[in-house]
């Protein structure tokens, strides 16, 4: 086994493999002057191929093998690394040019067939192709990869995400509209948007639809109807999904449940007739309402629009801020202890809110 490493720095790895030691060496030399950024290894058979990737599989992004070798083909050799490394890029380099052979080639997975010719002019062709490959698989890896972590991204979410097309037919949809409707995947697929919710709202969302469709981007509140009889207020956004060519084929959003915010609305309300302080703060950290904060805080309405580390008895760096901050950019609850600026203590329950207002804050347990 033989490794041609050029002066610059290299960033890819190219195998050759070919029973013919002054060829092979030939064609990592050339292919390593027209491609300077790899780093070439050489193999004169199969067996010491396999042999070498074994043990450095991770540093080679191509394979560049003979077809006529002495023990077994190039196609043979070709099929034993599909079976370990399905996607490397392996181009057949040969002396023997034929369709058949081409086709078999391609039919086992090769990448690419180059058929050797005279001179060196054909190892600058080689190294365009064996880029090209690289590039390729890379650019696939990359975009795989990326859809892995959308997908992981879209199935942590708590919020139903969907996809349908123009027609209204589901393409994609995350675990949580299972969950939360109770429908399995096989009824999901077979239902229109518009199945999820009563005559009155499934109007409204049909008109929500062609509004997206004709290029307006949507939020509405609707009851959805669970298939166990449930109905459950959400809020669902929609935006127009087009192609390369600028055609729409679909629609995406997400559903936030707000079953729940009747009853947190409910709770301010009795809150508030107790005299318990209460105040929100914006996503950009300014404060958005106050109620009965002027006594034991100091604030009213005339400091709303402020920044809450302007106005508040807390630093941004306290165990408050922290709170504050989870509640922003996590969606975290969290109850943090406090002192008040009278030197009484507090309880600070930080809530979350799918409102404008991201951050609810409700003093309890005050001394």
């Amino acid at each position: 086994m033989n490794g041609h490493d050029p002066d610059v720095e290299a960033d890819v790895g190219v195998l050759f493999v070919d029973d013919d030691r002054a060829f092979v060496d030939a064609a990592a030399t050339f292919v390593g002057r027209h491609l300077p950024r790899a780093r070439t290894y050489t193999a004169e058979s199969p067996a010491e191929a396999r042999e070498f990737m074994e043990a450095n599989a991770d540093d080679v992004d191509c394979i560049v093998s003979d077809y006529e070798m002495t023990h077994e083909t190039g196609i043979d050799f070709l099929r034993s690394v599909r079976a370990d490394y399905p996607d490397l890029p392996f181009i057949l380099f040969t002396g023997k040019g034929s369709e058949e052979v081409a086709g078999d080639a391609f039919r086992a997975g090769a990448t690419d067939y180059l058929k050797k010719e005279m001179g060196t002019d054909q190892f600058e062709v080689l190294a365009r192709r064996i880029e090209q490959s690289i590039t390729a698989s890379r650019a696939t890896r990359e975009a795989a990869r990326n859809r892995k972590l959308l997908d992981a991204a879209i199935e942590a979410m708590e919020d139903v995400f969907y996809v349908f097309d123009t027609s209204g037919r589901f393409l994609h949809w995350n675990q949580a509209l299972v969950d939360q409707t109770g429908y399995t995947d096989e009824e999901i697929a077979a239902m229109h948007p518009t199945e999820f919710f009563g005559d009155a709202d499934a109007e409204r969302i049909a008109e929500a639809i062609a509004t997206v469709l004709d290029g307006d981007d949507v939020t509405i509140e609707a009851t959805v109807q669970t298939n166990d009889g449930n109905a459950r207020a959400y809020e669902f956004t929609g935006s127009l999904l087009v192609d390369g060519e600028g055609e729409p084929f679909g629609i995406c959003g997400v559903g936030r449940d707000r079953s729940n915010r009747a009853h947190i609305d409910e709770l301010e309300r009795i809150l508030d007739r107790l005299g318990v302080p209460m105040f929100g703060i914006s996503g950009d950290g300014t404060l958005d309402y106050v109620s009965g904060t002027r006594e034991r805080l100091g604030i009213d309405e005339t400091d709303v629009g402020e920044s809450v580390w302007n106005v508040l008895p807390w630093d941004e760096q306290s165990e408050f801020g922290t709170a504050i901050r989870k509640g922003i950019e996590a969606g975290i609850s969290t109850q943090v202890p406090v002192t008040l600026p009278d030197g009484s203590s507090a309880l600070a329950t930080c809530n979350p809110s799918s409102t404008t207002v991201s951050v609810r804050v409700y003093l309890t347990g005050l001394d």
